[in-house]
């Protein structure tokens, strides 16, 4: 436990600083360790020898438990590396402005595919220590993880906005993604509400703080996720695809979305004369004969924005 201990302040040092991948591979050998404490092993290796030798094994023999503090530590810091991870995808400042080649919108589809992916590893990871620290009545443990996951979601939220906003190239926040991003922005509400009401003394007033500025933030991205694109944005689209200019659109092409939501353009008249498939989920796009797949629907919404900024 000493070693534990030892171990996690220096994974928390490294992660403040920054040092990501060192602090990661801490909080891994830690939770490895408090998994495969010597209590655990030679509990493990009494039942082989019994099963070895068809020895019966009594239902009430005890399990032991790990370190459930130094594990719940753990867990808590690996979250917030993944986190940080997270934040470090998004750094392609200046793709999708304007043409890019291949090359660069293969990294950018990578990008974004390691971000979602990394985005719902931190969440498992802080549901896991969440779920430890309450089974084990470690309250102080599940306040702190549970401002965590607030602020989880705030960076995560950020995150995709800013994919939206400054690379042109990525897909747009469909509904269906808006309203799984809204729903994790209700929970971590709920979270971060649960630790500023609460009368228990070992929740101590920075914790407090910490769920307050986080509650002030979940506020903000909600409302700007619920804005939509500015006008800015929306010129800086219709340029980088090619039916736009500095006065806003250029009256040419429609816009569709495929069957789960993701929307898509065809230029020119607008009329389908090809099926291809979603970029974001492969499901079938377009059509044949200037008519679109039964599967697909006119995004009136968007339509109706690019309108607005001719």
């Amino acid at each position: 436990m000493i070693r534990c201990s030892s171990q996690l302040r220096n994974a928390e040092v490294l992660l403040q600083n920054l040092q990501i991948p060192k602090a990661m591979k801490i909080f891994h050998d830690v939770i490895k360790e408090c998994n495969n404490a010597p209590n655990i092993k030679v509990y493990q290796a009494c039942v082989a020898a019994m099963r070895r030798k068809v020895l019966p094994i009594p239902d009430v023999l005890p399990v032991p438990r790990p370190d459930s503090q130094s594990l719940c530590r753990a867990l808590m810091g690996l979250g917030q590396a993944q986190t940080l991870h997270m934040e470090s995808l998004v750094s392609l400042e200046n793709r999708g402005h304007g043409k890019t080649t291949p090359e660069e919108e293969q990294i950018l589809q990578n990008s974004l595919r390691n971000f979602k992916t990394t985005a719902d590893k931190a969440w498992q990871t802080f549901k896991e220590a969440l779920d430890l620290a309450s089974s084990r009545i470690l309250l102080e443990l599940a306040s702190r993880v549970q401002v965590a996951m607030a602020q989880h979601v705030v960076q995560r939220v950020q995150c995709r906005i800013q994919i939206q906003s400054k690379h042109l190239k990525s897909p747009p926040i469909c509904e269906p993604e808006k309203d799984e991003y809204l729903s994790m922005i209700d929970q971590g509400t709920s979270l971060a509400k649960t630790v500023m009401e609460s009368a228990r003394g070992d929740v101590g007033q920075q914790v407090k703080d910490e769920a307050r500025i986080a509650l002030e933030q979940l506020a903000i991205v909600k409302q700007r996720l619920n804005e939509g694109i500015s006008s800015e944005e929306v010129r800086m689209v219709m340029t980088a695809i090619g039916l736009g200019n500095s006065g806003g659109w250029s009256g040419e092409g429609h816009w569709f979305t495929c069957p789960n939501g993701h929307p898509y353009v065809i230029g020119e008249c607008g009329g389908a004369m090809q099926e291809s498939r979603c970029p974001e989920c492969g499901a079938t796009i377009g059509g044949h004969n200037h008519a679109l797949n039964s599967s697909n629907r006119t995004a009136t919404e968007f339509h109706q924005l690019a309108q607005n900024h001719q």
